[in-house]
């Protein structure tokens, strides 16, 4: 092969092989001294996800696809507000069986923005860093009105089970107390790619789930989308 070209999202990179972005530019810099085209594209919030798909798409000669595919992604990520402006909090990082570790989503993330989208307050939109790890008493303080489980692992019933019973520990918090917890699981959640569409339904359908009483208010669990998004009361 003469000639090849490397793309790739800079944040997830080094979310992969443990080290910065500084240290990914680096390699790839390595990578053009080998004769091996790259390009870096940024994907940290909507815009730059968006923005990504054009530059790609001119890279590999095929621009006006890429142009199609950003105004069909945007047209798809259109806000829909959910009633209620509910107070949400974005849980993307810990073990299951234990409520230790908790890292969320703040402000400035791709996921903060499906959130506002949505028509939802982010309760640790104000944190200092965009997925600080935060303390169970923050939790309690921010009470949230609902509790999205976002996982990029898949999530068979008995682990969303788990994962939602392990909020008992916060039975004052809102979201525990009422039974608003969803767990949304796929190898999709936590990518910001061409697939966000996908997670913003499933947001949209556990926020509207929630607003409605949540499926843990109702009784039992239930279920949304082949990846397996679960409420239960826990």
């Amino acid at each position: 092969m003469d000639h090849a070209t490397v793309v790739v999202s800079g944040n997830k990179v080094a979310q992969e092989i443990g080290t910065t972005r500084s240290e990914v530019w680096r390699l790839m810099q390595q990578l053009r001294g080998l004769g091996v085209d790259s390009l870096i594209v940024p994907a940290e919030t909507l815009a730059d996800v968006g923005r990504s798909f054009v530059a790609i798409g001119r890279r590999c000669g095929a621009a006006p696809a890429g142009e199609r595919l950003a105004a069909a992604w945007r047209a798809e990520l259109a806000p829909r507000p959910v009633p209620g402006a509910l107070r949400a909090m974005l849980s993307v990082g810990r073990q299951p069986g234990r409520l230790s570790g908790i890292l969320a989503a703040a402000r400035g993330t791709f996921l903060d923005e499906l959130l506002v989208h949505l028509g939802a307050v982010n309760v640790f939109a104000d944190a200092a860093t965009l997925y600080p790890q935060v303390g169970l008493e923050e939790v309690v303080a921010r009470a949230p009105q609902v509790i999205l489980e976002l996982r990029s692992d898949p999530a068979p019933p008995a682990l969303a089970a788990t994962l939602v019973r392990d909020w008992r520990q916060l039975p004052t918090v809102p979201a525990v107390r009422d039974g608003r917890i969803f767990v949304i699981a796929g190898d999709y959640v936590l990518v910001p790619g061409p697939r966000l569409p996908r997670l913003y339904r499933d947001m949209r359908q556990a926020l509207l789930a929630a607003a409605a009483g949540g499926a843990g208010a109702a009784g039992g669990a239930g279920a949304v989308g082949a990846a397996g998004t679960a409420g239960a009361r826990p």
